[in-house]
């Protein structure tokens, strides 16, 4: 079994596509822990609109690559296409951060609302523990 840590982010239907994608992960990783969703700031982007992004963190048998591709799927319900990256125009884009002790994405990981999701997925974890 893998830790798995992942960002959810979308600018174009917010809230319909996090919905979705909840939905989605719940059906496959049905552990699944979800952050609160953020507002944030477009990154490196010409287009303004604002994303929605929520981490989340889940255990999974399934090997590297699988998870990818069903994220990959999950994304492609939201209705994301290659031509929308041109557009700036993200639907749902869900990056696996982390699998097992594998840092797949290091910068993705010091940007702050993602360490405010994993800060708040720790506390939520040990509160479960404890039994609050």
């Amino acid at each position: 079994m893998s830790a798995c840590l992942i960002c959810i982010g979308s600018n174009d239907h917010r809230k319909e596509n996090l919905l979705l994608a909840r939905q989605n992960l719940y059906a496959l990783f049905p552990s699944i822990y979800f952050a609160t969703e953020m507002e944030t700031e477009p990154l490196y982007l010409k287009n303004t609109a604002r994303f929605s992004n929520q981490v989340a963190l889940f255990v999974t048998a399934m090997e590297k690559e699988a998870v990818v591709n069903a994220l990959k799927e999950i994304e492609i319900k939201a209705g994301r296409r290659p031509e929308d990256k041109t557009a700036e125009k993200i639907p749902l884009d869900i990056d696996l951060l982390v699998y097992g002790n594998e840092i797949l994405k290091p910068k993705d990981l010091r940007r702050e609302y993602i360490q405010k999701g994993v800060e708040e997925l720790g506390t939520l974890l040990a509160r479960e523990e404890v039994g609050e």
